[in-house]
């Protein structure tokens, strides 16, 4: 899988300040291929805690574990990630860090439907 590296334009000028981007085109000797998108809006951390405290109240209303809900929600509603480990190709669950906060607000709504446990307002 290719990292992503995200950086700001400047002037017509692109800077990208994360270190490890230099080791990554440390290993390239030649011609590449260089895609420029505008950023994803990933899930903000004040989804990520109110899914946490959403996960919490299902756990007290069903006595499941907001860390395996969690992880059935992963395996129920997100497409799993192909990854080639030691030649095998094996199949790993989504993560729900990639998700970008329109997604992970549809991703929140189908558990709600599952659960009929209402999303609490803040």
């Amino acid at each position: 899988m290719t990292p992503t590296f995200k950086g700001t334009v400047t002037n017509g000028k692109l800077k990208i300040a994360d270190s490890r981007f230099k080791m990554w085109v440390g290993q390239f000797e030649g011609e590449v291929e260089v895609k420029i998108d505008r950023p994803s809006n990933d899930r903000t951390s004040k989804q990520n805690k109110m899914y946490w405290a959403y996960l919490t109240l299902i756990e007290t209303e069903t006595g499941n574990e907001a860390g395996d809900i969690h992880e059935y929600c992963k395996r129920k509603f997100l497409q799993p990630e192909i990854k080639v480990i030691f030649g095998e190709n094996v199949k790993l669950p989504a993560s729900t860090t990639k998700l970008t906060t329109i997604e992970f607000s549809t991703y929140m709504e189908k558990i709600c439907a599952l659960t009929e446990i209402p999303i609490p307002q803040i």
